[in-house]
């Protein structure tokens, strides 16, 4: 998932025929600078590599400024981010472009465009870490 400008090409025979790149394009300019690798492991599981980053990964960040990108080992964070903050980004129905093998985005058409990734956000408090799941 990516806010704008993606160079990766998806459904590239070969190369990248198994990934997809979404665009969430809503209320919000900022985004999470989140990374989950799944390690030839199943997507949301205890294994996947979770990263933060200061700044997406770009050349111009990588070789001009000096950046942090670092592993998310704090159980409740990662789990935050695995079972709330992915879910929510994924099954947005509401506000999703699609990159195509083009490079051109195209709104997702969706039949029940009901749920909206940023509004979940503003009415869940615990993901901002003032709800429930900063007290355990």
């Amino acid at each position: 998932m990516v806010r704008g400008v993606c160079c990766l090409r998806p459904n590239v025979k070969g190369m990248s025929e198994n990934i997809a790149v979404t665009a969430i394009i809503g209320r919000f300019l900022e985004h999470g600078r989140i990374y989950v690798f799944a390690n030839k492991g199943k997507f949301q599981s205890e294994s996947n590599l979770v990263y933060m980053a200061s700044a997406d990964i770009m050349p111009r960040n990588l070789y001009h400024r000096v950046e942090a990108f670092i592993p998310l080992e704090n159980k409740t964070v990662r789990s935050q981010i695995l079972d709330q903050v992915l879910p929510a980004l994924i099954n947005d129905t509401k506000n999703t472009w699609q990159l195509n093998k083009n490079g051109e985005y195209s709104k997702k058409i969706n039949k029940d465009k009901t749920f909206c990734a940023h509004t979940y956000f503003m009415k869940n408090p615990s993901l901002s870490g003032q709800g429930s799941l900063a007290k355990i």
